[in-house]
């Protein structure tokens, strides 16, 4: 005879309130709490397990909402009670919304650490009074998010390495300084310094002792600024110092005093003790300066100034006018050198060179030239230094390449010289390009 069994069921209807959850527990396993807030007497009735979730030491705290910010961190100026004081719109009878971010204090909390909440809730109004009766709303618990967003807010603000200002922040507080002396305020500076020759100081020891460098660097001259001043990091190896209520000898007093506490004594790191050279270069503002901008180029003028007279001494930007005519009319060139590559204005000219014994010409010297809009054209060497400087010349010399090579094409019996700089003397890819130039044309 087969043999059978019997298996017992439990009702289905019993099984799926096991594993329902209660309102209450969704609301505590996603760090959320319910509340309803009766302002006529103040007090504030939660979710069950509001306690096990936020971790109060005194459940008393939550019965009203007074005792409830009793227990936000001291000085917090926005909490549930401001938002529906402070509230200017009018209940239509379907309550006014309400949000606000607060923190709890970890002195009143069993694990000693602070809570923030999101509190969103609305609020309603008799009709007939207009008094705000209750309110309703659920806090969540965004102390997670929070840190996730202070992060991102220092790292839009600081500099990760040195944790000075970064050129961004420093660029805000120069703008707001620069307002408040418009308004008559006593003058001020701002100074750059130059950790000199710090692209040595990576490749002999390593990037790990230039970041122990430029942080210590950093940390001293920030422990020898008064409160007031600002300080950040203008770029690889240039911090950037803003002196309210500074004027020229102030800037020197200042600037020795950076000078002393970074090359009287060396940094050590794990590669070692490093000494470092220092430049400073500083500006009056606004007497010399009236934006960042301006600032910014004058100080740049100043530290260059310091690199060429000695290393370690504090320059004073002072008006050249000579130096200003020339750096205008290097703007101007600049600008003619992008549109006339731009708009096709760079050509080449052939000179022929003579051989000294037959009197016949040997090849041509490829010269490059820059057409006016007049139709006047410009030698190289009246404008190919400017470009050099600026860091164009790679752009001039790859347009030069791409002329010879379109002559080479149309003529392949011409032989030409063509100078380029010694920086793009080294481009890999000017160089590549000239190679596949003389592959397709091997004669």
């Amino acid at each position: 005879m087969p043999h059978t069994a019997t298996v017992h069921s439990r009702p289905m209807q019993e099984r799926a309130v096991d594993r329902r959850l209660s309102a209450d527990g969704v609301l505590t396993s996603v760090g959320e709490a319910l509340y309803e807030w009766n302002l006529t007497n103040d007090f504030l009735d939660w979710s069950k397990g509001t306690n096990e979730l936020l971790g109060i030491t005194d459940p008393g705290m939550l019965l009203t909402n007074r005792n409830w910010e009793a227990l936000l961190v001291p000085g917090t100026a926005v909490s549930r009670g401001t938002a529906l004081a402070q509230s200017e719109q009018q209940d239509d009878g379907r309550g006014v919304p309400y949000q606000v971010q607060y923190a709890l204090s970890g002195g009143h909390l069993r694990d000693g650490q602070d809570i923030w909440l999101e509190d969103t809730g609305r609020w309603f109004a008799d009709p007939e009074s207009g008094r705000t009766t209750h309110a309703h709303g659920v806090v969540r618990i965004i102390t997670e998010r929070r840190k996730r967003e202070e992060r991102i807010d220092r790292m839009s603000r600081f500099d990760p390495l040195t944790g000075l200002l970064n050129r961004a922040r420093l660029t805000v507080e120069l703008d707001a300084l620069f307002e408040t002396l418009g308004e008559g305020g006593d003058p001020a500076s701002f100074i750059l310094l130059g950790l000199e020759h710090f692209d040595l100081v990576n490749q002999v020891y390593g990037f790990e002792a230039g970041d122990a460098v430029m942080s210590e660097a950093a940390r001293r001259i920030k422990a020898n600024l008064r409160a007031t001043d600002i300080v950040g990091r203008f770029s690889g190896a240039k911090i950037g110092v803003v002196l309210p209520e500074c004027d020229d000898r102030g800037v020197l007093v200042a600037g020795c005093r950076m000078l002393n506490v970074l090359r009287d004594e060396p940094i050590i790191t794990d590669c070692g003790s490093i000494a470092l050279t220092i430049s400073i270069g500083g500006v009056s503002i606004p007497q010399h300066a009236r934006e960042c901008r301006a600032a910014f180029m004058a100080a740049n003028q100043a530290l260059e100034e310091s690199r060429r007279s000695r290393e370690n001494m504090v320059a004073i930007y002072r008006p050249d006018p000579e130096r200003e005519r020339q750096r205008l009319e290097a703007g101007i060139m600049a600008e003619n050198i992008i549109n006339a590559l731009r708009e096709g204005r760079i050509h080449l000219v052939w000179q022929p060179i003579v051989d000294a014994k037959t009197g016949e010409v040997a090849f041509h010297e490829a010269l490059v030239r820059l057409q006016e809009n007049d139709g006047t054209s410009i030698e190289a060497g009246d404008f190919v230094a400017i470009a050099e400087r600026l860091g164009l010349i790679r752009l001039v010399d790859h347009h030069a390449l791409d002329l010879a090579i379109e002559t080479m094409k149309q003529c392949s019996e011409a032989t030409f010289s063509l100078n380029v700089s010694n920086e793009t003397a080294c481009d890999h890819e000017w160089l590549s390009k000239l190679a596949h130039a003389i592959h397709e044309c091997p004669d």
